[in-house]
């Protein structure tokens, strides 16, 4: 049974608003991440003698990756949906009703905004692919 016009309406926002959604999360926790490192370096500058300010900040940097590192995932994971759903709305279909529900979506301006949100999102995830996937510099906290 195919989908109706309301459906994949209700999925393209959906779809669209998650990629849009963790790609702001994303690049918050990126930022957030950098703070912490800079907070580090200073520390261990002025601190040098003090393993426990160190070792807090170390921590906290960890954490930061962490959920910047998951943050990631999860928007590669947005992405995927999103263009699997925009590759099926693209793709061309021999029922009459499926083609016109197609075309329908493909002509609402949230459909072409979603592709713009997919771009984004290609450059996002081929920029930082190579920083996620290297284990981080600072080691997690010891427990």
């Amino acid at each position: 049974m195919e989908k109706t016009v309301k459906e994949l309406k209700r999925d393209l926002t959906r779809k669209s608003g998650a990629v849009k959604r963790t790609i702001k999360e994303y690049i918050s926790y990126v930022k957030e991440t950098e703070k912490e490192k800079e907070k580090l370096e200073k520390i261990k500058e002025e601190k040098k003698n003090d393993e426990g300010a160190i070792k807090r900040q170390s921590d906290c940097v960890f954490e930061c990756n962490g959920a910047k590192i998951a943050s990631f995932q999860t928007l590669k994971k947005s992405y995927e949906a999103l263009k699997e759903f925009i590759e099926t709305i693209e793709s061309h279909d021999d029922d009459e009703d499926t083609r016109k529900a197609r075309e329908e979506i493909k002509g609402l301006e949230d459909f072409n905004e979603a592709k713009k949100h997919l771009e984004n999102a290609k450059e996002v995830l081929d920029k930082d692919e190579a920083s996620n996937a290297a284990p981080e510099q600072y080691a997690p906290p010891n427990k």
